[in-house]
């Protein structure tokens, strides 16, 4: 929804929709996302689950648009963080593509086996292809390169 709020901006003209957009992204930021274990999927909720790749790959899309908007660096910043953290949790580095969970937590009814979602590898892709485009990093590149082998 961020990136719809985004994306409507420069089209509409209005500033109320960059500023809700940020506003989003922001506290999304402060009450969800953990360097650690990664993006909340719903912070208030009793149990918090967490890392799951599409809440990722997501809010780092949402980053990277806010940054091509705002020229705010700390929006590349944290886009650039949460893939760092899917890169190291989530990536199949063998086999290539990504886990929709991380391995190590296994243990979420239908998250109980290892999955790499077709979809989710594709958004994930994009977010990557975006970051390697704004930073040049090429371990973005490296790392979209060898999912699409999947």
């Amino acid at each position: 929804m961020i990136r719809a709020y985004l994306a409507a901006y420069p089209v509409l003209q209005e500033q109320k929709l960059l500023e809700f957009a940020l506003l989003s992204l922001d506290r999304i930021r402060k009450t969800a996302w953990d360097s650690n274990a990664g993006m909340a999927h719903n912070p208030a909720a009793s149990t918090v689950v967490r890392g799951l790749l599409a809440d990722q790959t997501e809010m780092a899309r949402a980053a990277a648009m806010a940054y091509q908007i705002t020229g705010q660096k700390e929006y590349l910043d944290f886009s650039g963080e949460i893939m760092a953290w899917v890169l190291v949790n989530l990536q199949d580095a063998r086999g290539g593509g990504f886990y929709s969970f991380p391995l190590r937590e296994l243990s979420y009814g239908n998250l109980s086996f290892p999955d790499k979602p077709f979809d989710e590898n594709s958004a994930v892709v994009l977010a990557l292809i975006e970051l390697y485009h704004l930073t040049g990093e090429a371990n973005y590149n490296k790392a979209a390169e060898h999912s699409l082998k999947l």
